[in-house]
């Protein structure tokens, strides 16, 4: 993947992510909002933050693939998260899909999402080689 990961000593990150990456080449991949509901407009898993954070990263890897790319491939990936009560839950869905270290990341904390029920969304932007 034509990235480098920069991780200056005044800017060390607080978790397990990328503090910075640089493209070098490539076709940069915007993925939508994706969240956690069918067809109809029926929100998956209603009030099971796992379940919902599941659905999400199931369909992120689909895009990715459909798209030459994979969880290696993403360089920032934002969360909107209605408690963060149920962050610690969300991270480890995610930590299964990204098994390395994770892209920059924005995770912010909102009273009600689109759809009833949903508790979470998460939007990407991939570099594809």
């Amino acid at each position: 993947m034509p990235h480098i990961t920069l991780i200056p000593a005044t800017a060390q990150p607080l978790a397990n992510y990328k503090m910075a990456t640089r493209c070098e080449s490539g076709h940069l991949l915007f993925l939508p909002t994706i969240a956690p509901v069918n067809p109809e407009g029926v929100v998956i898993s209603p009030g099971d933050i796992r379940g919902q954070t599941r659905v999400i990263f199931r369909r992120l890897s689909q895009l990715l693939t459909e798209s030459n790319g994979s969880f290696d491939s993403l360089v920032k990936l934002t969360t909107w998260i209605t408690s963060m009560e149920d962050f610690p839950v969300s991270k480890e869905v995610r930590d299964e899909y990204i098994s390395s270290q994770a892209p920059p990341a924005t995770l912010l904390e909102v009273p009600v999402l689109f759809y009833t029920d949903q508790l979470i969304q998460v939007e990407a932007i991939a570099l594809i080689d």
